[in-house]
């Protein structure tokens, strides 16, 4: 008889421990989405600086613009004609005091064969993002004479070029 209780207890333990058995069973799905978009977060440039010279010297140095692009996102870089102006396709002018001008260029390349910027007659630059910062060189060069090919007066020089990231 103890046998039968044991056996009893058991049987009803484990059938209030199992599971109720369903018939039929249907299912769903999740859909589960996203979108990489193109974006750029960040755009910054190093001043260019070509030093102390005489008239009518020649100097030439460089400049970095750097770009963060997600990777794949096609961008483009143009350099407007600056505050002092574009004078002839292709070149800038820094200016002293009103109407006293430096002429300067800015390449793409170092063998000065691509002005950059739309502005002065160039074109712009252009490249894929690779989703880490990528730095592209500014060539910049001055002759050391002002706009009449004259040369440049005694002073100190500035201009301001914008940089405009498109993508």
């Amino acid at each position: 008889m103890n046998k039968l209780k044991v056996s009893c207890a058991a049987a009803a333990l484990m059938l209030s421990t199992a599971q109720t058995a369903f018939a039929t069973n249907t299912t769903t799905t999740i859909t589960v989405t996203a979108s990489v978009v193109a974006a750029c977060s960040s755009l910054n440039a190093s001043p260019i600086a070509f030093g102390n010279l005489t008239p009518a010297q020649s100097v030439s140095t460089t400049g970095i613009i750097n770009v963060l692009c997600s990777n794949g996102t096609p961008y483009v870089i143009d350099l407007d004609a600056g505050q002092g102006g574009a004078g002839a396709a292709g070149r800038w002018e820094m200016s002293a005091t009103a109407g006293v001008f430096l002429n300067y260029w800015l390449y793409k390349d170092a063998a000065h064969n691509n002005i950059w910027g739309t502005a002065t007659g160039g074109s712009a630059a252009s490249g894929i993002g690779s989703g880490s910062g990528q730095s592209l060189t500014v060539y910049a060069v001055t002759n050391g004479f002002d706009a009449f090919g004259a040369p440049a007066a005694l002073g100190n020089y500035t201009d301001t070029v914008t940089v405009t990231l498109s993508f």
